[in-house]
């Protein structure tokens, strides 16, 4: 007989007492550091639990995008090209990484970061509402 799944913990939302005590935890040298007091805040009528755990998954979501920012970075450099990509084979193949995002055409530039936003945000608003999840602590 195959066991039993074991249930997952209870959610539970960080305050600033905890995020103070887990920064001590993790670097005693430096401690707990929010120079504009953001885990004081309440976003939205909200109350802190919520806004921390907002917060923290903002982070998240900007840090992914800087690491695809990088792995673009990246492919422009060493000239990769892909045969598919009709605005990439329009610019010059001798070009540095930020020339060739100048020499991208703009409204090639805000359809891609349109195009971009708006799928991760409509897979959290789908996750959201799909799982009844809500921004905190990570789950297993």
């Amino acid at each position: 007989m195959p066991a039993l799944a074991q249930p997952r913990a209870a959610v539970r939302m960080e305050t600033k007492a905890d995020l103070q005590k887990l920064a001590v935890a993790l670097n005693p040298t430096v401690g707990f550091w929010d120079p504009l007091g953001l885990a004081s805040q309440t976003f939205w009528g909200t109350n802190e639990q919520a806004t921390i755990g907002f917060l923290r998954e903002a982070e998240i979501k900007h840090g992914r995008v800087a690491m695809a920012a990088f792995v673009g970075f990246c492919v422009h450099s060493n000239g990769v090209r892909f045969p598919f990509d009709k605005i990439a084979q329009a610019v010059p193949a001798d070009l540095p990484a930020p020339a060739v995002w100048d020499a991208i055409p703009d409204i090639a530039k805000w359809c891609a970061a349109a195009g971009f936003s708006s799928s991760c945000n409509a897979r959290l608003a789908f996750r959201a509402r799909l799982y009844k999840h809500y921004p905190g602590p990570c789950r297993s």
